[in-house]
């Protein structure tokens, strides 16, 4: 009975002392920052938490999201490495994420290597869910190294601005353009959304972005 009360005292002591190690005012200033745009600010404190505690998963994933709207992707995988193992299968869907943070940023050798890591993990789980970006990925992989001339064609103010346009698609009739604008303006953190424009009398109207709840804050 005494054994038992040692114990229990033990594992008491153990949580508290492991409670008290995460720092959640530091947690909380560290996301006020991150949702400033104080990203510096929050990296910093971040990494601090981590070198006090290494065992709490929230400061990681937060410094990993960081690195993701600073296109440092490598730098966000290998945050995410510290806390999702490679070789556990309770890992597999933090995996997958690495996998895709490169896949939907045009890294398809990286994101080919997770995925397929994740593969190994549970096979079934990969034919069902991972199977379709594989061979996305290996179809981009080859396109790249393969690549075909095309001559691209400004389609005038109306579409084409000193911002990024990206990945046009028109509708089967002809009458609508569909692409991703790359938002920049003066103070704000860039992201993408979705616009559209009308095709009239055979001339492309004014691009107009997508109303909520299409388009939010984030990218799209």
């Amino acid at each position: 009975m005494k054994k038992f009360i040692l114990f229990i005292l033990v594992v008491c002591c153990y949580n508290q002392l492991y409670t008290q190690n995460r720092d959640y005012k530091k947690y909380d200033k560290a996301i006020k920052y991150y949702q400033n745009n104080e990203f510096e600010k929050s990296k910093k404190t971040l990494v601090k938490m981590i070198e006090k505690n290494s065992a709490w998963k929230k400061p990681f994933l937060l410094l990993s999201n960081i690195y993701l709207k600073e296109s440092d992707y490598y730098k966000s995988a290998k945050t995410l490495l510290n806390i999702y193992d490679l070789e556990n299968p309770d890992d597999i869907l933090g995996i997958e994420q690495i996998a895709n943070n490169f896949y939907f940023n045009g890294f398809y050798s990286e994101a080919l290597y997770y995925y397929n890591t994740s593969c190994k993990l549970d096979s079934i789980y990969c034919d069902s869910k991972l199977k379709s970006f594989i061979d996305n990925c290996n179809f981009s992989i080859g396109a790249v190294s393969s690549p075909v001339d095309f001559e691209p064609v400004n389609l005038g103010e109306k579409i084409n601005t000193n911002m990024s346009e990206i990945g046009p698609a028109i509708t089967s009739d002809n009458s609508m353009l569909v692409f991703t604008r790359r938002v920049e303006y003066e103070g704000k953190e860039p992201q993408e959304d979705f616009y559209y424009s009308l095709n009239v009398d055979d001339k492309w109207q004014e691009a107009i972005s997508f109303p909520s709840p299409l388009n939010t804050n984030d990218n799209e």
